[in-house]
This record gives C-alpha cells, structure tokens and sequence, in this order.
C-alpha cells in the first residue's frame, strides 16, 4: 500500500472517532420539582408527632394578694436541639402571655407573672425547623388538674361574713341569740404555708365608738381556707342608751399573711327600750 494512502486512512479514522464522540448527548443535571406557574416548589414541611410525658406548674406568691407567678416544667416525648418552644396562657380565646421557653436538657421550662383572673388554660406550643407547630395542653378549665391555678382569682380570694339571726337588748346587755361567722382565706400557700385565720373578734360599736369585743375561736371547714363559727347567746355590755343611739355590729379577722378581712353584720337604732332598723 501506498504510504501516502495509508497516512491518508489513518487520518479519516481519527476525524470519524472525534464526530462520533461529539455527536454523543451529555447528561442533564434533574430538575427542580416545579408548580404549575413553573416556580420551584417550597421545601417539604415536616410534621410534629409530640406528646407530654410529663408537665408540672407550680407557683410563688406576689407580696400583693392580686397574682400568683407560674412556673411550668414539661417533658416531651421527643426532642432535638432544632426545636422551640412557646409557653402560652390564654383565657378562653383571649391569649394573656407568650413567653419563650428553655431546654434544661431534659424538660422545656418557663414562668409567667398572671394577674388573678378564673379560667386561665396552660399551654406548650413546640416547633421544628421546618415550621410545623404542635400545640399541647398542660392545663385548662376542661381538664382541671390544678384548680388552683385555673380559676386563680378564687385561689387568691380572702373574705368574712357576719350574719346576725336574731338578738335582744336587756338591762343593759345586748345579746346576739343565733348567727354564725365565716373566714375564708386564700386557698394558695405563702412561701410553702397554707394561710390560717390567726385571730377573730366580734366588735361593737355605740354612734362609731368602740364598747365591746368578743373573741371567737374559728374551726377550719374543708381543706380550702375556710373557717367558721356558730354565734348562740353572744352577750356585750351596752349600759343605758338613749333614743336615737347607733349600735353596729362586725366581725374582724386576721390572716397568717398579714391580711386584715371586715364585715359588718348589723346595725340597730334604739328606740323605745328596743333594736329597730336591722340591717344585715
């Protein structure tokens, strides 16, 4: 063979190899999953499956009567450093608070300062990175696990009653035949103690003078605060009086927390040699 024929088939060998590698379709990188407009759809959001394994509110008192501070601890099922959480207090659909929590490494906790109001509902909102959202609740007027601290402003109340039934004024003593006394203190504790009715006294009173106190010894009824007294054949020293003269009648009470309760039970005009114009 010719050596310029050879060299000649030599070099169309080459040139077909180099068509036939160019001719070959490189690969496409996938596409982005689009929407029907065409725009790259938004990153799957991933759902929360989350329980409580364990929730706890405790509180302190304020140094006023009018709310507590609530301190919540709750356990989930899961946790990854991703999520977050959200303590939240709602009265009804009212939200009164949102407070961030934290991760103690083993519970979320928060605390929240809420005025006294009934019907508060504890709530623990968690999310993960992706934006899903998981709400769970600790506490509300439909489970009631601490009343207490759902309907707090009966928690916090302190109040006295004074009901005189019948009474009669004679030589000089005027005497209360039937009646009864009632404390209530508040059903909360004060730095871990429960509030007692320390001291009780009926007083009365001639035209807004004092003239006579009668110390009463309140039994605690229930294991709520309460307290209570029946009066039968209560006697004060009045001494003469003359028409027209005002007698009042009120029960005075102090609690362990400092709290000093009043009720008037009845006031009476003389007339007469008798009690007229009963109030109460």
């Amino acid at each position: 063979m010719n050596k310029r024929l050879t060299v000649l088939l030599a070099l169309t060998l080459v040139c077909a190899l180099l068509l036939a590698a160019c001719g070959k379709e490189r690969p496409e990188a996938e596409p982005q999953a689009a929407d029907a407009q065409g725009q790259t759809a938004a990153p799957t959001v991933q759902p929360l499956e989350v329980s409580l394994t364990a929730a706890d509110l405790t509180y302190n008192t304020w140094s006023s009567p009018n709310g507590l501070t609530v301190n919540l601890s709750a356990t989930p099922s899961q946790h990854e450093d991703s999520h977050s959480a959200e303590f939240v207090i709602r009265v009804g659909d009212v939200e009164e608070l949102r407070v961030p929590c934290e991760w103690d490494g083993t519970a979320y906790t928060a605390t929240a300062d809420l005025n006294a109001k009934n019907g508060y509902g504890y709530y623990l909102v968690i999310r993960n990175e992706s934006g899903a959202s998981q709400e769970l609740t600790v506490d509300s007027p439909d489970t009631m696990k601490q009343p207490l601290l759902v309907n707090m402003a009966d928690a916090l109340e302190a109040y006295c009653t004074l009901n005189v039934e019948t009474a009669n004024i004679n030589d000089g003593v005027l005497t209360v035949d039937s009646g009864s006394v009632m404390v209530q203190a508040p059903a909360v504790t004060v730095d871990g103690k429960a509030v007692t009715c320390t001291d009780a006294a009926l007083v009365l009173t001639l035209d807004e003078h004092e003239i006579g106190r009668v110390s009463l010894t309140l039994m605690p009824v229930g294991a709520n605060g309460g307290y209570e007294q029946a009066l039968r054949g209560t006697p004060f020293e009045v001494g003469e009086l003359a028409d027209g003269q005002e007698l009042k009648l009120r029960l005075e009470a102090t609690l362990s927390d400092g709290q000093v309760l009043t009720a008037v039970g009845t006031t009476w005009l003389y007339s007469g040699g008798e009690l007229q114009g009963t109030v109460g």
